[in-house]
């Protein structure tokens, strides 16, 4: 996936759409007060917000990314490129946990493939209702995140 990139902001609207598509009608009407937060609500908040965000895209297009909220991470990918985003991840841990560190991500129940994700880096689940989990990314923890710090302090490019 050589054109694979990150954007230095997230596409709001991109992100919008994504979780409509991703959850249950009923879910989706409760998430927005019955339609009341539309797109452009959404978008508008975030900005008057200054939630810091990055864009995945894959040929230009957008494919998804991660809002932080201040005190999370959401994460948002499209279904067909969930797995294939991969070689973005040491570059997105870099970004996120500059913002904050343990960072809390909380994770769909029905999302194998992210659980197993999370207990490859140790990140601890903190945190279960009905709908989510909820775990503690952190930089501690994350053997691949370990190895990218190890990785700069041998080349010079951040202290010990």
């Amino acid at each position: 996936m050589q054109n694979l990139r990150l954007t230095d902001q997230a596409d709001l609207g991109f992100i919008f759409e994504t979780v409509q598509r991703r959850i249950s009608e009923d879910e989706w009407k409760k998430t927005t007060a019955e339609g009341a937060v539309t797109k452009d609500v959404f978008i508008a908040y975030c900005i008057s917000q200054k939630y810091p965000s990055i864009g995945f895209e894959y040929d230009g297009k957008p494919i998804g990314g991660m809002l932080f909220d201040g005190s999370a991470v959401h994460i948002e990918v499209l279904p067909e490129y969930h797995g294939r985003w991969g070689l973005l991840w040491r570059s997105a841990m870099k970004w996120f946990f500059a913002l904050k560190d343990p960072i809390f991500v909380a994770v769909d129940r029905d999302n194998e493939k992210c659980h197993q994700f999370m207990a490859r880096n140790n990140w601890p689940c903190v945190k279960e209702d009905e709908k989510t989990m909820t775990y503690e990314m952190s930089s501690r923890a994350s053997p691949i995140y370990q190895r990218i710090i190890a990785s700069q302090k041998k080349r010079g490019l951040c202290e010990a």
